[in-house]
């Protein structure tokens, strides 16, 4: 049987994220894609002008229509959502459609580069923690994972490569205790450090060398490659993977380019893998290897980056990878 994924997310005319991302991406791996829209846009909000609609009644409608049904999901993701009460729907969505051997994904966009976007709100985090207690892979960035789990993203050893990951792994920890949820997973993304910051001792320090690592920073729905926070000494990111308690961080070069869309392309890659049964370090390796090739184009070809990666023509590198 074809593996079934819930897509809650909005939908944009242009610009390659979200659902547009989501869905390509899904199919490519043999998963099929079960889109709920909450949102109609022109365009993606990263254009000077665009045109957008709420579809806030869709959510509550569309799961009693499938409930009615009897549709079973084996997998579940959460995406962009602004309110509280678009995050409750997402929450009864969740609560009446997880069953045993359900994955839900949650991307809690919150922020990025150790500060919240204009639309964060103390109520929309709180919305976004109960999402996560209902969660088995979360994929924050690592300013969304201070924000979730209330550390300080600023008082963090960003200049020490082994300590950072340490200080890491350990919020990682208390998130999951503070939330009585030891067995949910953690990618976190768009962690940058200097190249020369690198351990080679242990798995914390593992990287992957072969020659399809390369990728940008993931982070959030914006992928932004250059950082406020950091001023230089940045050439390497990493996703760090804390699962069943243990981490471990797959690093890679940074590539000079920033695109819409790439956290939408990663996490989409993720749920895929998690339901068709992938460890999650494996999972994230795919989704790096997809988004390098993916990227490294967009930069050759000067794409315009609000309309997000030209990903399409390396759909088949998951496909390869389908089985």
């Amino acid at each position: 049987m074809v593996k079934k994924v819930a897509l809650i997310n909005d939908i944009s005319g242009l610009g390659r994220c979200s659902l547009t991302a989501a869905i390509p991406v899904l199919a490519a791996m043999g998963v099929q894609p079960c889109p709920v829209p909450t949102a109609l846009l022109s365009a993606q909000t990263g254009f000077a002008d665009y045109y957008c609609e709420n579809c806030e009644h869709i959510l509550p409608a569309f799961a009693e229509k499938w409930g009615k049904m009897g549709v079973q999901l084996d997998g579940i993701f959460t995406g962009f959502c602004t309110d509280a009460a678009q995050a409750d729907a997402m929450i009864g969505f969740v609560d009446r459609f997880k069953r045993e051997g359900t994955h839900v994904l949650v991307d809690p966009i919150l922020g990025d580069d150790g500060v919240t976007y204009k639309f964060y709100s103390d109520e929309l985090r709180e919305r976004y923690l109960a999402l996560t207690e209902r969660a088995t892979i979360i994929t924050p960035n690592l300013t969304e994972l201070c924000i979730l789990a209330g550390a300080d993203f600023a008082a963090l050893d960003h200049a020490n490569w082994d300590s950072l990951q340490d200080e890491i792994a350990g919020i990682c920890e208390r998130l999951c205790g503070s939330l009585g949820h030891g067995d949910m997973t953690i990618l976190v993304t768009g962690i940058g450090h200097g190249s020369d910051d690198r351990s080679d001792a242990g798995p914390a320090g593992g990287t992957d060398q072969d020659d399809h690592s390369q990728h940008m920073m993931i982070s959030g729905s914006t992928g932004a490659a250059t950082s406020v926070f950091f001023d230089e000494g940045i050439d390497m990111i990493a996703t760090g993977v804390y699962t069943g308690g243990s981490w471990m961080a797959c690093d890679a070069p940074l590539l000079p380019g920033s695109f819409s869309g790439t956290g939408d392309l990663f996490a989409s890659v993720i749920i895929a893998a998690a339901v068709k049964g992938y460890e999650p370090a494996d999972a994230v390796r795919l989704a790096q290897r997809f988004l390098s090739a993916a990227i490294k184009d967009s930069i050759d070809h000067n794409v315009y980056p609000p309309e997000g990666t030209d990903f399409e023509p390396h759909l088949h590198l998951l496909m390869e990878d389908n089985q």
